[in-house]
């Protein structure tokens, strides 16, 4: 059993998630040195009165230095050796300097999650690491499109367009809100590479600190039950963090089991509350497996010349077979 909740429970996305782990994470490590602390007071009556002396002499130096009085450089001083004092018994009890700090996860944000306003790199890893438990077919750590060139087993064609579309999500990644593109559809034959293709998309965004989230088809036609089920007054919590994340990624669309009612017009109504953001799709379907499944109203939605992008990676090897293929080979020789 993973850190992370295999559960999408109201509200409950990646991203808080990671914000409430990090919320813990801090409330424990600052409860565990408020508990030392107390432990090793209630433990020795010296070490109480020291330590009640010094912070009784800092509070009030500090207090003096604020209202600019005379004698605060004197306070100051007098704090400063009855710090030494409480220092030195410390280290006359074995006990160390700083017993009374909280071990934070993370030194560089002390479990904020924040560096001066900007997302430390805790948060982002702890976002990747739960996006990742809830997707177990995202299997990349890879943040860039830069140095990214597809596998030399597939045909010169082939590399060629997935080169392209490579370059098209970098370029998209940092202009999506403008982009008159707010569906990307991304179809083709299994293993061609295009959950990994996303996958770094998704860590490139997430390293820029973009509010993103990667979520597999049968997880989203979990939650559509999940909501057509609900209470009326519940129904729209269900859904509150897909329909408001500026990039919503689905994969696998098409895998998902097809309920009557709930499937393909949950998803319909999941496109048109999500007009004015991007939202991003790999599938296994053409387009007439698309219209058979879910409807011409769906298709004409992920198909619309003017706001959708289609990327058709059909009729290409399959980079999985290929590879476990060639290690098989391998082994043989």
């Amino acid at each position: 059993m993973s850190e992370f909740s295999k559960i999408y429970y109201t509200n409950d996305s990646p991203r808080a998630k990671a914000n409430n782990t990090i919320s813990i994470r801090k409330f424990n490590a600052e409860f565990k040195a408020r508990n030392d602390l107390q432990r090793h007071l209630a433990a020795d009556n010296n070490l109480l009165k020291l330590y009640q002396k010094q912070n009784k002499l800092s509070l009030e130096a500090s207090r003096q230095e604020v209202y600019g009085e005379a004698g605060a450089t004197i306070a100051r001083a007098n704090a400063d050796v009855a710090y030494k004092e409480y220092l030195l018994y410390l280290d006359s009890c074995g006990i160390k300097h700083d017993f009374d700090k909280p071990a934070y996860y993370c030194t560089t944000c002390n479990d904020t999650g924040f560096i001066n306003n900007i997302r430390c790199d805790c948060f982002k890893q702890l976002l990747r690491d739960i996006t990742m438990d809830d997707n177990p077919q995202l299997n990349t750590d890879i943040r860039s499109f830069i140095k990214l060139k597809p596998p030399k087993m597939l045909e010169l064609s082939t590399r060629l367009n997935m080169s392209e579309f490579y370059e098209f999500l970098n370029k998209y990644s940092e202009n999506y809100s403008d982009s008159q593109y707010k569906i990307i559809l991304l179809t083709g034959s299994p293993g061609t590479g295009k959950t990994f293709a996303l996958s770094v998309f998704f860590n490139k965004v997430i390293d820029d600190d973009g509010d993103i989230l990667m979520i597999s088809a049968v997880k989203l036609n979990e939650l559509f039950l999940k909501t057509h089920l609900a209470p009326l007054e519940s129904k729209q919590e269900i859904l509150e963090t897909i329909i408001d994340c500026d990039i919503l990624i689905v994969d696998d669309l098409g895998m998902e089991p097809f309920y009557n009612n709930v499937t393909a017009e949950y998803l319909r109504n999941l496109l048109d509350l999500r007009s004015h953001l991007t939202t991003i799709f790999s599938t296994n379907l053409n387009s007439e497996e698309i219209r058979i499944r879910y409807g011409n109203s769906t298709l004409s939605r992920l198909y619309h010349k003017s706001r959708a992008h289609v990327v058709d990676f059909f009729n290409t090897v399959d980079i999985r077979t290929k590879e476990a293929t060639g290690d098989i080979i391998n082994k043989k020789q």
